[in-house]
């Protein structure tokens, strides 16, 4: 079986989340399901999380929603503990520079956006409400910004922004909380100018091949975890407070 967190797993909570999953692995055990002893590092994320013997997984809104609409199985859902998320759900934080002059959104136009990917929710499609409330329709994103810049990862826009190679990025308020914890190098000198519209938060899930059965017991096993006394520093690194099972429909606004 597999099972791999890799929307969060940053080099700085690499020994956070692997007592984290020990800990779920052997609630697991108990209730008699067989679970990996460590996780993945997938490198191709669409083949992991379609594997038939994917256990569980955690992806992105945006790929839940369109890639693999009816190819997962729905889990549950963190609640990140920032301050700008909201029980699930999360926003985007859209940076510059400090020394950047702008003050509010409508203010970034001309200037060049440095972007993970086009399938990342949080990197790239958060900001597509924002551009239609300035009036920009799909085919106008281009040529509302100066450039846009393609940087691989959420970590890649902020040290391009940093370095005045791109002039804003956005970036999750949970990958940038855990940073401004765990790496504050890797955010410094960076302001928010404007945040993104709240959405469900990056799901768990498992494989269709998973039974009801195994699923039920998945979730108890992780909020088993979250109520552990002895887990509550690793649980603290990880800026997880809770789990919300949500309805699949709520993931529909990120359609």
């Amino acid at each position: 079986m597999q099972a791999a967190y890799p929307m969060y797993n940053q080099d700085e909570t690499q020994t956070w989340v692997n007592q984290w999953w020990q800990a779920i692995a052997q609630q697991l055990h108990k209730l008699g399901v067989a679970a990996p002893e460590q996780l993945l590092q997938p490198a191709d994320y669409y083949a992991h999380w379609q594997a038939q013997d994917l256990l569980l997984s955690q992806t992105c809104g945006y790929p839940l929603t369109h890639e693999l609409d009816g190819k997962v199985q729905y889990l549950m859902t963190p609640c990140y503990d920032t301050p700008h998320n909201e029980g699930a759900h999360y926003c985007s934080l859209v940076l510059v520079q400090e020394d950047n002059q702008a003050q509010s959104f409508a203010e970034l136009k001309g200037q060049a956006f440095a972007y993970n990917s086009e399938d990342s929710q949080s990197g790239y499609n958060c900001l597509r409400f924002r551009l239609a409330e300035q009036g920009v329709g799909e085919q106008g994103h281009a040529a509302y910004f100066g450039d846009m810049l393609v940087s691989g990862g959420h970590r890649q826009s902020l040290a391009m922004v940093q370095s005045h190679q791109a002039d804003l990025c956005c970036c999750d308020s949970v990958t940038f909380a855990l940073l401004a914890k765990q790496a504050p190098e890797t955010v410094a000198g960076l302001r928010v100018v404007a945040t993104t519209r709240l959405v469900p938060g990056l799901p768990l899930i498992t494989s269709l091949q998973t039974s009801t059965r195994t699923a039920e017991l998945l979730r108890k096993a992780v909020l088993a975890v979250q109520a552990d006394p002895a887990m509550q520093e690793c649980l603290g690194n990880l800026l997880i407070k809770d789990w919300q099972v949500l309805p699949l429909a709520a993931y529909d606004v990120l359609r």
